[in-house]
């Protein structure tokens, strides 16, 4: 019985990449906006994850805002912490389901605020939005 291998051409097309969009954070208690222009290869988000060189820092004191094509994804002032994945998953993202993206509206806007808390002294990092895309 000879052995096959079972095609399918809609699996072969369908690719994942991720894009990583950096944010650096230079003061104490500094609040940051910022447009990105999306790849022109994004056929729609599937997910997004918030990490950073500081891990500690953005876990502990920062909130965060996400909007892409004027959708919010993640709400003004959430605490970041939510977004973030542990070192043992570094790789993982938070699924937003499908977010088709148009040729009129390709940008992702970003809000982080650093915030003081006791015990968690400030130190220059850089947040990173990792966002999850299909190819289109």
């Amino acid at each position: 019985m000879a052995v096959g291998f079972f095609y399918n051409p809609l699996f072969i097309t369908t690719m994942i990449r991720k894009r990583t969009f950096k944010l650096p954070v230079s003061l104490s208690g500094e609040l940051l906006t910022k447009e990105f222009d999306l790849l022109s290869d994004m056929g729609s988000v599937i997910g997004l994850a918030v990490t950073s060189d500081r891990r500690d820092l953005v876990f502990y004191r920062g909130s965060i805002g996400v909007s892409i094509a004027g959708k919010d994804l993640i709400q003004e002032g959430e605490d970041a912490n939510e977004y973030m994945f542990g070192i043992e998953h570094p790789s993982r993202t938070w699924a937003f389901g499908e977010l088709p993206l148009d040729s009129t509206d390709r940008r992702m806007r970003v809000r982080y605020q650093d915030s003081e808390v006791a015990g968690r002294a400030f130190s220059v990092h850089v947040v990173k939005i990792v966002v999850t895309y299909q190819v289109r």
